[in-house]
């Protein structure tokens, strides 16, 4: 194991303040984080619906659609409900020139629900293989 500075990205509230509500329990479904995909055109859309649940339980769902790690630095400790719906072209596609709706992952955070994302470094463990036997040893 080693620590390495690699590419990453960082979760906060946007300059104007974040617009997630806190979660009414006693208003709200069963809590968790549920994800619909499809495909429109060239473009996949994907919506997010969470119910009573800390930032961090979205992470997983967010981080599918980024190229590096998602950190969470909102500095939000409640619980909330939301709603996300954004897009994200797939690659070698040619239906989806001029298709905007929704927007991208960035735009949506900031958007719908007060959040950016920054590009950044951050420094993680990772596992360093140093040679593979191609022949097995033997018992």
């Amino acid at each position: 194991m080693e620590r390495k500075e690699l590419p990453s990205y960082e979760l906060r509230v946007s300059k104007t303040g974040t617009k997630l509500r806190g979660a009414d329990m006693a208003a709200e479904q069963k809590p968790g984080v549920r994800a619909n995909f499809s495909v429109v055109g060239g473009r996949q859309i994907i919506r997010i619906v969470a119910r009573s649940v800390p930032i961090a339980a979205m992470l997983p769902t967010l981080r599918s659609s980024l190229d590096a790690p998602l950190i969470d630095r909102t500095g939000l400790t409640g619980k909330y409900s939301f709603e996300l719906e954004f897009g994200k072209d797939i690659p070698g596609s040619v239906d989806s020139a001029g298709q905007s709706d929704p927007p991208d992952l960035f735009a949506a955070l900031r958007q719908q629900l007060g959040l950016m994302v920054e590009s950044t470094k951050a420094t993680f463990d990772v596992v360093v293989v140093d040679r593979v036997n191609r022949e097995p040893a033997e018992n």
